[in-house]
């Protein structure tokens, strides 16, 4: 847990695949809402975007578009949580999600992130790499 604190309350950082159990259960110990979301069998940004919508409960009419992500990561309420973690296991490193739309998905959290911070919600993102 006092490795866990040390983290910035705001931000998007790899991880070692082991690192996720550790993390998951420091984060629930402190109060704060876990998000994992396993993405080993999505293979293009569509997938990606639908399994995340799955694994935070999005409405059946969320866009599946970069922004709609980043709008629908800012309207989160702590809902009785202190914060975020959110765990994007296995983001794939395939053809049909290269790194330039991995990086524009990790830049709709990190803005998230950012908004965040100015409503002082806890919201961490850790991701591991298929």
């Amino acid at each position: 847990m006092k490795q866990f604190r040390h983290i910035a309350p705001q931000s998007v950082q790899a991880i070692g695949a082991q690192d996720g159990a550790r993390i998951e259960a420091d984060a629930r110990a402190a109060g704060e809402q876990v998000v994992a979301i396993d993405l080993g069998g999505a293979r293009t940004k569509q997938e990606v975007l639908d399994a995340i919508a799955r694994g935070f409960g999005f409405a059946d009419w969320f866009g599946a578009n970069l922004d709609a992500l980043y709008d629908s990561l800012t309207d989160l309420a702590a809902q009785d949580a202190h914060g975020y973690v959110v765990l994007l296991r296995q983001l794939p490193i395939v053809r049909g999600f290269d790194a330039e739309t991995r990086d524009a998905l990790l830049d709709a959290f990190r803005d998230a992130a950012e908004f965040h911070a100015e409503t002082r919600l806890p919201f961490r993102v850790f991701y591991t790499l298929a």
